[in-house]
């Protein structure tokens, strides 16, 4: 019953049509001064990546046979619980391109969930990541529900939320104890906050020390919500 009120409540099948037109256009605007016959196409480059449960308990594997993008989707289909996704890679390496594949995957395999997808380079001005949530959430509902239910739904698993650019909040100048540091303990504490139920959330970043250092461990340790860390 839940899911029938989802789908109607949320107009799911035109919220999809609507996401799957911003992919188009994004595609579209990867051949802008190229040939007329180029076509895109994502190309799977290789990957590994490793899964830390709400234990503590870390294993690791670099599949050869399956995409990034059916990786990432056939997990959030599998997990009973909350999952973190990290995705990190290089400048140019195609972090972007893999979350609209990721964002075009899911309308297409499943019609019960509008994926949420929140692209940090449009909005390097905002300094507040829970303002930026807020703002994504107006403009992607178009105020038709109001935020607290979204939120409700994105801890339900329904609404799957892509952060692609974590970095670009951040300057080049990150240090331990700065005011970035501060922002990143922000930006990280809303994030924690959602992983509940059955909550999928994506990030994809530049590598960075921020993912890999003591202080992210003792905070996913610290979290009054378990989940799992997926990274790739």
């Amino acid at each position: 019953l839940e899911d029938d009120l989802f789908q109607s409540f949320f107009r799911i099948t035109a919220m999809q049509s609507l996401i799957q037109k911003r992919y188009q256009a994004f595609q579209e605007k990867q051949t802008i001064g190229m040939p007329d016959n180029a076509k895109y196409e994502y190309i799977c480059g290789e990957y590994s990546y490793a899964l830390m449960d709400e234990a503590g308990e870390i294993s690791s594997s670099t599949p050869s046979n399956k995409s990034v993008i059916d990786t990432i989707v056939n997990e959030r289909a599998e997990m009973s619980g909350p999952l973190l996704t990290i995705i990190e890679a290089a400048a140019g390496y195609g972090k972007t391109c893999t979350a609209y594949e990721i964002v075009n995957k899911l309308c297409e395999c499943d019609n019960k969930v509008i994926p949420l997808y929140i692209e940090l380079a449009r909005n390097r001005e905002a300094r507040i990541f829970r303002h930026i949530l807020q703002n994504e959430i107006d403009n992607q509902f178009h105020n038709i529900v109001r935020s607290e239910v979204v939120i409700h739904q994105i801890k339900k698993g329904r609404i799957p939320v892509i952060i692609d650019g974590f970095d670009e909040l951040l300057s080049k100048d990150f240090a331990l104890g700065s005011d970035q540091f501060r922002k990143v303990e922000s930006m990280l504490n809303t994030i924690f906050e959602m992983l509940q139920d059955k909550a999928n959330i994506i990030i994809t970043s530049r590598k960075t020390a921020i993912f890999s250092g003591e202080e992210f461990y003792n905070w996913i340790q610290s979290s009054r919500n378990k989940f799992t860390l997926m990274r790739i």
